[in-house]
């Protein structure tokens, strides 16, 4: 139910014209995430690219940690390795769950 107010209220920002950025992107992922819909997460993540909306370590974060929790361990892996190729700064967070990804993987 959260995520999909979560979507509702996206969708009513841009009929209003209000650009998303990083933060609200984050946000409506985050929300997401907690349902467990990685997929949806992983869409959200690709539009940012689509709309223009520059991806920090928060976005990747929270891509990566519901990419962990679904045992999606490669993809995780992949979203800590394009953070190099895209110039975000990898902090403290990220390497944990490239860490939890690594340990799910058995390596």
């Amino acid at each position: 139910a959260e995520a999909e107010q979560s979507v509702r209220f996206m969708m009513r920002m841009r009929s209003a014209g209000v650009v998303p950025n990083a933060v609200s992107y984050s946000t409506l992922m985050s929300s997401i995430a907690r349902s467990g819909d990685w997929h949806t997460v992983l869409q959200l993540f690709s539009d940012m690219a689509t709309d223009s909306v520059q991806r920090d370590s928060v976005c990747f974060s929270v891509a990566m940690g519901a990419c962990e929790k679904a045992s999606q361990w490669r993809l995780a892996l992949d979203l800590f390795s394009a953070m190099k190729s895209e110039d975000v700064r990898r902090d403290v967070v990220i390497f944990g769950n490239g860490m939890c990804a690594m340990n799910k993987a058995g390596n």
